[in-house]
């Protein structure tokens, strides 16, 4: 039986893996790691949401 202390070891290990590793293609051609690619879209996500705040019709 596996211990939960080592399987939490594995889950914490493999999410800084993915979080650091430069390895999903990003816009552009240039790689880029799984938080680069969540706060690209939370800025893309923002900046439309504040575009439509912003026109001059309701």
């Amino acid at each position: 039986m596996v211990e939960y202390s080592m399987i939490n070891w594995l889950l914490i290990v493999g999410l800084l893996a993915i979080g650091s590793v430069k390895m999903i293609p990003g816009p552009g051609g240039n790689p880029k790691n799984l938080i680069e690619l969540f706060l690209d879209a939370y800025q893309t996500y923002y900046d439309s949401f504040y575009f439509v705040l912003n026109l001059p019709f309701p």
